[in-house]
């Protein structure tokens, strides 16, 4: 995996990309944090020795060693390159569409004006890939097992979710805690799930290090090409148990613990203690340089002894560091901690521009012919109700609530089942051109400096489709993104997105998300799955504040 980021970031300057975001889950994380990403390694040793990750004074609970986190400007490879290395839950592959969702809000905050001409309209196929990289990197059993997988390639080649392609990373070690292949997955490879977009799949092994650059170099200009996913199946092996406190020779003894001297009757030596006979990849890789005489072993002595000098030197601070509060930085800064206190906002703006909002709301040019029903009901009647300045209902209340922030160039971005219309047809913010299905996005058109209303009907998808509005929504406090349930209720579906992002994010990583859930509607007799919301829930993971 090491050497697949390093030829990465080695060969990004001589594409277009210029950000790199990336969900990991926790195989092989804190090597890749201190060895690829700079993350200081006495901070990982506090952590080991239970020590906290942020300075005295600062709220929140912090995460487990494996959950760490950074965003750093790698300088080291010819041009800057941002990197971002995004918290990840237990909860394996959530991450990845959080990934692909904060990506796409990078696109959007590099170039804001652009955006909507190159990203929400429809992208010709030879649009080649973005300059904001995804990278996804699974674990075997969970990229085959995890319906999240399936939910996030939906979206890969939709116009208001695609990214310009991702690059996928499958650390093959060809077990899933204890369970092996044949009882963890029904296809032939762990990649087939990538044929429902097409995505081209490279098999390689990950005992040489340069086969696998040679892989992500390919797969990088497939991307840059393209503009489409690409998978590196990486297939290697895990040496000791799923975590320190595992043994594996309990369940998988013929990988890890089967001794033919001690059985005379073992007719397969290839399995004879398959993975603790093996020396590692570094000294594999180094033991070959040395004997086709490219590496001289007093160097590769040298380049063990200096690292581990360095690790000791990290391992005398630990008692000593104080670390540094990184979050709040780039576009949060200035924000601060909330207080413990109750505070309120006076958000208030003139009449006279609510009037002026309201009336832009559904006003549609002659050129566009909307259903005789909804010019009644949706633009006389709220022309009606705004001249009078009563009987307002949701809908205009939310159009005038969106609408304000537009005018003041916010961009607000409401995704989910529907949401163009509105379920219950009470919304229309995205009006159909009879003529030729055309859609028409009346906030759009109010004045010329204003920001963008991305109005975004998602796929039949809660957790995918929630998880990349929650990536969405890190990127900038500019930005309002909301996810509305088609149904209240029917938020369920992504509760370990609300779990473990939505509700916990902050506190565990310090993470900014101001995405706001809609949840229609209230109690109606409709049956068990159409009457609360399951409001009791929310009201169990909310805070005083």
């Amino acid at each position: 995996m090491m050497a697949f980021f390093y030829e990465l970031f080695r060969v990004i300057p001589n594409s277009n990309v210029t950000d790199v975001v990336i969900g990991m889950p926790h195989r092989g994380r804190l090597n890749f944090l201190t060895g690829l990403l700079h993350f200081p390694p006495v901070e990982v040793l506090q952590k080991m020795k239970g020590m906290p990750e942020v300075p005295a004074g600062i709220k929140g609970s912090g995460d487990v060693l494996s959950h760490l986190a950074t965003a750093i400007d790698l300088t080291e490879y010819g041009r800057p390159i941002h990197v971002t290395l995004l918290p990840n839950p237990s909860h394996l592959e959530a991450v990845s569409p959080v990934a692909v969702g904060k990506a796409r809000a990078r696109l959007q905050s590099l170039d804001p004006r652009g955006y909507h001409d190159k990203w929400v309209k429809q992208r010709p196929e030879s649009s080649g890939g973005g300059p904001v990289l995804p990278v996804q990197v699974h674990g075997d059993a969970s990229f085959e097992a995890q319906g999240v997988i399936m939910e996030t390639l939906a979206l890969a080649r939709l116009n208001n979710f695609t990214v310009g392609g991702s690059l996928h990373l499958v650390v093959n070690n060809q077990i899933g805690f204890t369970t092996p292949p044949d009882l963890g997955r029904s296809s032939t490879y762990v990649s087939d799930i990538m044929k429902m977009i097409e995505a081209p799949v490279i098999h390689v092994n990950g005992d040489s290090p340069e086969a696998v650059a040679q892989s992500t170099r390919l797969a990088l200009e497939y991307r840059e090409t393209f503009g489409e996913d690409i998978l590196v199946d990486m297939v290697c092996f895990r040496r000791w148990g799923h975590n320190e406190l595992d043994d594996p020779t309990f369940t998988n003894p013929l990988m890890y613990d089967h001794n033919e001297l001690d059985d005379p009757t073992f007719t397969n030596p290839l399995m004879y203690d398959v993975l603790h006979a093996r020396d590692s990849v570094p000294n594999t890789y180094a033991n070959s340089r040395v004997e086709e005489g490219t590496l001289e072993k007093s160097e590769w002595d040298k380049i063990v002894s200096d690292h581990m000098e360095f690790l000791n030197g990290h391992n005398k601070q630990v008692d000593t560091h104080v670390p540094k509060f990184k979050f709040l930085k780039g576009r949060w800064e200035g924000l601060s901690q909330a207080p413990s206190a109750i505070t309120s906002w006076d958000t208030g703006i003139p009449v006279d521009l609510l009037k002026y909002i309201g009336m832009k709301s559904v006003e549609v040019p002659p050129e566009v012919t909307i259903h005789p029903h909804l010019q009644k009901v949706l633009v006389r009647d709220r022309q009606k109700k705004i001249e009078a300045g009563t009987n307002l209902d949701w809908a205009t209340a939310e159009a005038l609530a969106i609408g304000s922030l537009l005018y003041q160039g916010y961009i607000v971005r409401i995704s989910g089942q529907d949401v163009g219309r509105g379920t219950f047809s009470q919304r229309h913010a995205m009006l159909v051109d009879r003529a030729n299905e055309e859609r028409y996005v009346p906030l759009n058109n109010m004045v010329p400096q204003q920001g963008l209303y991305e109005v975004v009907n998602s796929p039949l998808s809660e957790e995918a489709v929630m998880s990349f509005e929650y990536g969405m929504s890190l990127e900038s406090p500019e930005t309002l993104v909301i996810w509305e349930a088609q149904f209240g209720d029917f938020h369920n579906s992504a509760q370990v997105v609300i779990d473990t992002f939505v509700t916990s994010g902050e506190t565990k990583w310090f993470l900014q998300s101001g995405m706001v859930i809609l949840l229609p509607h209230g109690f109606d007799g409709a049956g068990p799955e159409h009457s609360s919301c399951r409001i009791e829930r929310f009201l169990q993971m909310t805070d005083s504040k």
